[in-house]
């Protein structure tokens, strides 16, 4: 029987929800919340959350996904921000671009795309060649990217 002592389990707290979109479910549109997304099914449309986006193994995104961490186990074609994460996993696929500082990619993972760094370069930040390049206006080693002084970016392939 219902009694007051009972109210506190009706309330729901939006942080925890996530909205789950089940294998064959298909959405064609975009999908805005503020929740957890798991996707096993299709969307064909852009994603945005302030939270986490799963992508599951057997979930397709055809579309630009926004999301604190997105984890991507499955295919993804679109744009895919991060604004804390991007993760890849063995079986994923990333058709589009990554924009992140914090970029892990699984052994196996399949990312045809391009990388972008998140935050751009503040004002007055400088690129510094490295010393073989100064020294040597003919030099060997291709390697020869600037680098920006003070700044560190994550991308790691996990094995």
């Amino acid at each position: 029987m219902w009694s007051p002592k009972n109210t506190a389990k009706l309330i729901v707290n939006p942080s925890d929800n996530v909205s789950f979109f089940s294998h064959g479910f298909r959405v064609v549109g975009n999908v805005i919340t503020e929740n957890d997304i798991r996707i096993e099914g299709v969307i064909q449309g852009d994603i945005s959350t302030t939270k986490k986006v799963i992508i599951g193994e057997s979930g397709q995104v055809i579309g630009d996904i926004k999301g604190e961490e997105v984890v991507i186990l499955g295919e993804v074609v679109g744009k895919v921000v991060g604004f804390k994460t991007i993760i890849v996993g063995n079986k994923g696929l990333l058709h589009g671009s990554a924009v992140t500082d914090n970029l892990h990619v699984e052994f196996g993972a399949d990312v045809d795309g391009s990388i972008v760094k998140l935050n751009p370069l503040p004002k007055g930040l400088t690129y510094e060649l490295p010393a073989e390049t100064k020294n040597n206006p003919n030099p060997v080693n291709r390697n020869t990217e600037p680098h920006p002084k003070g700044l560190v970016s994550t991308i790691v392939a996990i094995n």
